[in-house]
């Protein structure tokens, strides 16, 4: 991966040069208004050392016809974002989780504009070592990323990632990336409401049944992190061969039997990434995802 957020990004803020405001996504048909460079040139003069320590992220699935967003020339501005880190551990590490978390902030966030959703809620991002309490219970490190609808936090070992890659394939940027930017995922899953509409279901079902519906929320938790994947690929921040590290990643963590198979999180994360429109993400609609 190309720096991913180094070459755009600091914590939560995009830099200018990273605005291209003349492309749209297939499948979005209106135009869009973007904002232009006197907004850039205030988000930067507007961060400050505390935006190091800004992390958050956000999504949509309206079906109203709008343009795609250009991701960094419509993140809302850093002095609107209200984002906390409840403890910090290793210095590049929790600087690499701001960079990334910090992108998928502006993505998401334009995603959100671009929809005509009302400005998304984002997320506290807490960086723990070893275990901490959360409003889902314990958090353990070797759970990988997690996020907890019920407090819209996520949390972070950063270590955890390093530690990841030395007990199998080494890991690369990207890879790291898609496992924060897919917790994101649950994220704006939680905002548009379809986490709390998974949980009542979830109740209503036998067990089968619940398992389906469980990869189906997995899935489309990869369709969106393939929506935000579009945006990063179209500021050509993508090494050849980062696409194919993020999946494989995503499946050394967590139960398979309620993730899905390797090929239907593939075939999920690519259809985001093909349309950057995460209303292309309906996992829950198919007879078979």
């Amino acid at each position: 991966m190309r720096n991913l957020i180094q070459a755009c990004a600091i914590g939560s803020m995009v830099l200018a040069a990273c605005a291209r405001t003349n492309e749209t996504a297939p499948g979005i048909s209106a135009q869009i208004e973007v904002e232009q460079g006197n907004q850039m040139v205030a988000r930067r003069n507007d961060a400050s050392s505390a935006e190091a320590n800004s992390l958050s992220a956000g999504a949509t699935d309206q079906h109203q016809e709008t343009a795609a967003p250009d991701m960094a020339a419509q993140a809302a501005p850093a002095a609107q974002r209200e984002q906390s880190v409840a403890r910090d551990t290793n210095g590049s590490r929790k600087e690499f989780v701001a960079r990334v978390l910090g992108d998928t902030e502006d993505v998401w966030s334009a995603v959100f504009k671009a929809m005509g959703n009302p400005p998304y809620p984002m997320p506290t991002v807490v960086l723990f070592s070893f275990g901490t309490s959360s409003a889902c219970g314990l958090v353990k490190a070797e759970v990988g990323p997690i996020y907890c609808p019920a407090d819209s936090q996520i949390y972070v070992d950063p270590d955890f990632l390093s530690e990841l890659s030395r007990r199998t394939t080494p890991l690369g940027d990207f890879a790291q990336a898609y496992l924060l930017a897919r917790e994101v995922g649950h994220h704006v899953q939680n905002t548009l409401g379809t986490m709390p509409q998974f949980e009542r279901s979830l109740s209503q079902v036998d067990d089968p049944r619940r398992i389906q519906l469980q990869v189906r929320r997995e899935l489309q938790a990869d369709c969106y992190t393939g929506v935000w994947a579009f945006y990063v690929q179209r500021r050509h921040l993508l090494a050849p061969g980062d696409l194919e590290e993020g999946v494989p990643a995503a499946q050394t963590i967590g139960d398979v039997s309620t993730r899905g198979t390797s090929a239907q999180r593939r075939w999920w994360f690519n259809r985001g990434l093909a349309s950057g429109d995460p209303r292309e993400c309906d996992t829950f609609s198919l007879l078979q995802p």
